[in-house]
């Protein structure tokens, strides 16, 4: 059996310390929900605003889901770009935005989207 030992690390200026396999692995995925108040039933237009901050992040890949935005890379990164699509919502005259925020960390192997649906996929079929 595999043991993983963790260690603090700085990862760099003004990110503060994570903590870091001694493999180096750290991938995190996020599911994100920004929803402005008082807007009306349409938050089509803010959530536009919100996900197009992803694409200066060209470190996080992300997909844009019905519900969520799920969106994956260092969770550093990730924490900065959800802070700057919340500034976004509130760049478009927004008074009150709620966020929902749910952390997948995984140390131990690479993860990725497509891994997991892939994961799940392949059980289904009986792989």
């Amino acid at each position: 059996m595999d043991v993983l030992v963790f260690s603090k690390k700085r990862q760099g200026p003004g990110t503060g310390s994570r903590l870091v396999s001694e493999r180096g692995i750290k991938m995190a995925m996020v599911a994100v929900s920004i929803s402005p108040s008082g807007v009306g039933p349409s938050v089509s237009d803010y959530v536009a605003a919100a996900v197009k901050v992803l694409n200066e992040y060209p470190e996080l890949s992300y997909e844009l889901g019905p519900m969520f935005t799920t969106i994956e890379g260092d969770l550093d990164q990730i924490m900065l770009a959800i802070r700057d699509m919340q500034e976004a919502v509130f760049a478009q005259g927004v008074e009150r935005v709620g966020t929902v925020i749910k952390v997948d960390d995984r140390r131990d192997k690479p993860l990725t989207l497509k891994g997991k649906v892939a994961t799940v996929k392949g059980k289904m079929s009986g792989e």
